[in-house]
């Protein structure tokens, strides 16, 4: 059963083995020739990063966003050896099935949805038009948190103890992660950006996280930190955004280059000061630098018979897709806060100096020339 708003529409998905995925759909409210926006969540989330993002994406594309397996609305696997990479890709296309995406569509992944992106493309690339990997790895989380394999030396053990005393644990998990002591601990950790980030914005993780299923979440966790998609970069033939963040301590900045050195005609964004809570640090950037990206290399928000014909010409290596026709992109429905813009008044600022300099520079040439003739 669905229920249907104006330019919303949201239900449950039967999954391959019969568990019930969540999702939702948001559009323009009428029909749009843009390609449609799957957006991916990291582990232990049901989507509080995508909450500027989401809504300025709908106002031009289908936007499609469900719950993995035991995360918020989704129902847990009655068999939960079934949380791995495998059954959260064919959940994946099966929710793009059942709301209708019968056309590539373009992969937004953060964190863990990295990983279930770029594998989407390995075992079913006709369904994906563009990847845009956000502040995430290929593969094995663990092994990279805060630059460092100590998670994953100490993992086998909280593994363990959630697995082997459920109750206990999951007592524990429900008293603390709600609790401010969560959002301020992330806070003097280092986590986030306290500049940039609102409790209102962090505190959605912190209590889904501790509604969820304990087991649930080590196991996934455990699953997909057995899985890589390093292999398959090389592979990858179709337009790409590597999205990473300066300050990201679950995924180090160095793998977001790496990534895009490996994905052949990729490009990069480096978020300034961002954490891994970019997209909700930064929407505004983040939103520009897609629509952007979706313009010059996949023809958004052109005329269908001038975009690019196929897989290949969508690809074409940087610096020869020519300027984007996009001026500006939709403002994030988002209250303002200092330092939010800094990014953007900063490249201003400095196109503005550098304008006036090349200016000033050619009428000295001018006059030192004298009058022609």
């Amino acid at each position: 059963m669905e229920m249907k708003m104006r330019q919303y529409t949201e239900g449950w998905c039967p999954a391959s083995d019969g568990t019930n995925i969540f999702f939702s759909v948001a559009g323009p409210g009428h029909t749009t020739h843009e390609p449609d926006i799957v957006l991916c969540d990291g582990v232990g989330c049901d989507g509080f990063v995508w909450k500027y993002l989401a809504p300025t994406f709908a106002t031009k594309h289908r936007v499609i966003r469900s719950h993995y397996r035991g995360h918020g609305r989704s129902a847990a696997p009655s068999d939960l050896t079934r949380l791995g990479m495998n059954d959260l890709v064919d959940d994946l296309s099966a929710v793009m099935t059942h709301v209708g995406v019968n056309r590539p569509a373009v992969l937004i992944g953060h964190s863990m949805g990295v990983q279930v992106i770029l594998e989407m493309h390995r075992r079913m690339p006709d369904r994906v038009a563009a990847l845009i990997p956000t502040c995430g790895s290929y593969g094995d989380p663990l092994a990279t948190f805060h630059d460092g394999d100590y998670l994953k030396r100490t993992f086998p053990y909280l593994y363990r103890l959630l697995t082997g005393f459920p109750e206990a644990a999951m007592r524990l998990w429900r008293a603390l992660l709600p609790s401010p002591v969560a959002y301020w601990t992330a806070l003097l950790a280092g986590e986030v950006n306290r500049s940039l980030i609102r409790l209102e914005d962090l505190q959605p993780y912190f209590e889904h996280l501790s509604r969820m299923d304990a087991e649930v979440f080590v196991r996934m966790l455990h699953l997909v930190s057995d899985h890589s998609a390093r292999d398959h970069l090389t592979d990858v033939d179709v337009p790409t955004l590597i999205i990473g963040a300066e300050n990201d301590t679950f995924t180090p900045s160095w793998l977001s280059h790496e990534m895009a050195d490996l994905i052949p005609n990729a490009d990069l964004l480096m978020v300034p000061k961002g954490s891994h809570a970019a997209p909700i640090e930064q929407p505004d950037l983040l939103a520009l630098r897609v629509e952007k990206f979706l313009a010059e290399r996949i023809g958004c928000y052109s005329s269908p018979e001038s975009r690019p014909r196929n897989t290949a010409e969508a690809g074409m290596p940087r610096g020869k897709s020519g300027p984007s026709p996009v001026k500006s992109a939709s403002k994030t429905k988002r209250p303002p806060k200092e330092g939010r813009t800094g990014a953007a008044k900063q490249a201003g600022s400095r196109k503005t100096k550098r304008g006036a300099g090349e200016a000033k520079k050619k009428r000295g040439a001018v006059k030192k020339a004298g009058p022609r003739g």
